[in-house]
């Protein structure tokens, strides 16, 4: 933990001379002593809300502990492009994935954040920005300012509203962004390569040529390149990629460059589209794609992934190294607490931590921060789960295939769950009281939206773990 430099979020404690037990004559030498006092404040979790959070109350001069297990966070979820305004476009009505709506017509296509947000708050009413008060006017400079405390190089925020392709090709229009993604903004009459590479999961470079290929005023084709053709590992990006690193620095990147030339003027391409693996951390990714950048006149870009991403691992590796925080390697199994106080934290190996406050940023179900069976409460502040506005019904008979329906992509309910908070991000018990007053909860484990059909996941993310950090500072 390091010491407090500012006043920002600090306890000031004026200790004062009483000046009527003095005698006259020590009036004149009385001083004035203030003591400053740090909050300790542990942030649970490890992804990047969890760390959102940490850098924040950082910045505000707490003593800082995120405690979270060596496993990747849902950080490694994170596929390239991110969102935080609202839907692009509404999803069918039944399955997204439903073959009868291939041939349909796109949805229609909100291209600008206005009318993101305006679908946004007409179908979640109990959305974490609205039961933190923020407008999309707020949203934009704790958007900013979280982004500039996290400080990671491989995530960009988007200004424009320019529609891009998605993970599948549908068209998007993300508000962040890893920087090798962004030259994929394809103009009319471009022709385009996909670089095959059978060995990576999810990699369908044929697939995606044929799809890109059918659109008005495009131009695109599957193409062969060593070495992603001839892999030694293959399956997760992540060991495809150390693979190529391997390949990368044992010929000094050649392997790469002189293919990919040759295969740009044989093929007379505008852009060539690399699959998701250039690079398993953003260090050696930044050095790959420098050097290719340098040496091909030609765009080139690296495609979103629609899961097991490369992008979110690159991120997830990039916070844990982080060595501006105290971090304890290590799951929270319990908060110690006493007359209606937050008292401090006990560890799975016996361990126990005194704190000021903590908060909660431990994800959804998925990544095993809440339960997806009865009785629906946080495992550690047994606070009830909440949907739609209200705490979950009858929680002792919920069962999961209930929750999930016919189509777990579409928008069912246990998406939605979730931890309900007021406007100083303190989950709510279910009289809608807050549980403690020196706990708050953030990112994707708080309830009233679906991290995926709403297009604001990143921006949840980071918005309310930046709000939960201020929030809870002021409060102590």
């Amino acid at each position: 933990m390091r010491s407090p430099s500012g006043s920002g979020g600090v306890r000031r404690f004026d200790i004062r001379h009483d000046f009527a037990t003095l005698p006259i004559g020590h009036v004149d030498s009385l001083s004035y002593t203030t003591v400053t006092i740090s909050p300790t404040i542990a942030v649970i979790g490890g992804g990047l809300a969890a760390h959102t959070t940490a850098f924040e109350l950082y910045h505000l001069d707490c003593e800082v502990v995120i405690v979270h297990e060596s496993s990747p966070g849902a950080t490694g979820l994170w596929g390239g492009l991110g969102s935080v305004f609202g839907p692009v476009a509404d999803p069918p009505d039944d399955a997204a994935g439903a073959v009868e709506r291939r041939e349909s017509p796109t949805p229609t296509l909100r291209r600008d954040r206005a009318s993101r947000w305006r679908a946004l708050a007409e179908r979640r009413p109990f959305h974490p920005y609205r039961r933190l008060q923020l407008d999309r006017e707020d949203v934009e400079p704790h958007l900013d300012a979280a982004l500039d405390r996290l400080a990671y190089p491989g995530l960009t925020r988007l200004d424009d509203e320019t529609v891009r392709p998605g993970p599948y090709g549908h068209p998007t229009c993300p508000d962040l962004a890893a920087p090798s993604l962004l030259p994929l903004d394809f103009a009319p009459g471009t022709t385009v390569g996909v670089v095959r590479c059978p060995d990576l999961s999810n990699w369908r470079a044929d697939a995606l040529a044929d799809y890109l290929h059918s659109a008005d005023n495009l131009r695109a084709r599957a193409i062969t390149i060593d070495p992603f053709e001839t892999l030694e590992a293959s399956g997760h990006p992540v060991r495809v990629a150390t693979d190529l690193e391997t390949r990368w620095e044992e010929s000094g990147g050649d392997t790469y460059i002189e293919p990919l030339r040759a295969a740009i003027g044989d093929h007379v391409l505008d852009q060539v589209v690399l699959p998701p693996c250039i690079g398993a951390t953003h260090e050696t990714h930044t050095a790959m794609w420098s050097r290719l950048t340098d040496a091909l006149h030609t765009p080139v870009a690296e495609w979103p992934a629609p899961r097991d991403a490369v992008f979110g691992w690159r991120l997830d590796r990039w916070l844990r190294r982080r060595d501006d925080l105290e971090r304890i390697d290590d799951r929270v199994v319990a908060l110690s607490t006493g007359d209606d106080r937050l008292e401090g934290i006990e560890l799975e190996s016996g361990e126990s931590h005194q704190v000021d406050g903590a908060v909660l940023a431990t994800g959804r179900w998925v990544g095993g921060g809440l339960p997806a069976e009865p009785p629906m409460r946080e495992p550690l502040s047994s606070v009830p789960l909440w949907l739609d506005g209200a705490p979950v019904a009858n929680p002792e008979d919920a069962h999961l295939a209930d929750y999930l329906g016919d189509h777990p992509w579409s928008d069912h309910r246990l998406f939605r769950m979730g931890l309900a908070i007021d406007e100083q991000a303190r989950p709510l018990d279910r009289d809608g009281e807050p549980a403690f007053d020196a706990l708050a909860a953030a990112g994707r484990m708080l309830a009233g939206f679906h991290p995926h059909h709403d297009g604001c996941a990143m921006g949840v993310d980071l918005v309310t773990g930046r709000m939960a950090a201020r929030r809870l500072v002021e409060r102590l």
